[in-house]
């Protein structure tokens, strides 16, 4: 009986020590709520040099994008080989699939999907713009929020991932 008072005040530490550790950034800084800082680009030369995005609460990058000139949020998923966009997403760069269309699988957390392949014209970061983007279109009720897959990511000459931040590099 004792065993288990001890075992269950080691869980209890171990929980708060690793929720209290959540708590701090990369710099050190005690951040209880761990709220993201906004996107920040540094620039050179006039040019978009580093997209910086901080990671949310729940550990996710959250690029906040621009398609045809409306904000399109898109979680960063390096387990996505394609940028994948939700149907209502799609429909604001002007891609409309036909339900035919929907004809290649995918295979997602929730199981195989029937996507609609396209290309995004532009999808603009705070200045930069990438241009000719191949995307993949799910139905709306198969996918929660756009995501930027590797296709996306590998636009940029390379990136760096911490605990708190990913920094995209252009040049």
């Amino acid at each position: 009986m004792q065993n288990n008072g001890f075992i269950a005040v080691g869980t209890l530490a171990v929980v708060v020590l690793f929720f209290g550790l959540r708590g701090f950034d990369d710099d050190g800084r005690y951040n209880p709520l761990r709220e993201p800082e906004p996107l920040r680009v540094e620039m050179m030369d006039g040019a978009p040099s580093e997209i910086i995005i901080s990671a949310r609460r729940d550990g996710h990058f959250m690029l906040d994008g621009r398609i045809n000139g409306r904000p399109t949020r898109m979680m960063v998923d390096t387990g996505a080989s394609i940028v994948t966009l939700r149907e209502s997403d799609a429909r604001k760069a002007g891609i409309q699939p036909s339900e035919r269309d929907y004809r290649i699988p995918f295979q997602t957390a929730n199981g195989e999907v029937l996507g609609a392949p396209a290309t995004l014209p532009a999808l603009e970061i705070d200045e930069l713009i990438l241009r000719d983007l191949a995307v993949v279109v799910l139905p709306d009720d198969k996918l929660s929020t756009s995501l930027f897959g590797v296709n996306g990511l590998n636009r940029f000459e390379r990136r760096e991932t911490t605990r708190d931040k990913l920094i995209l590099y252009t040049n």
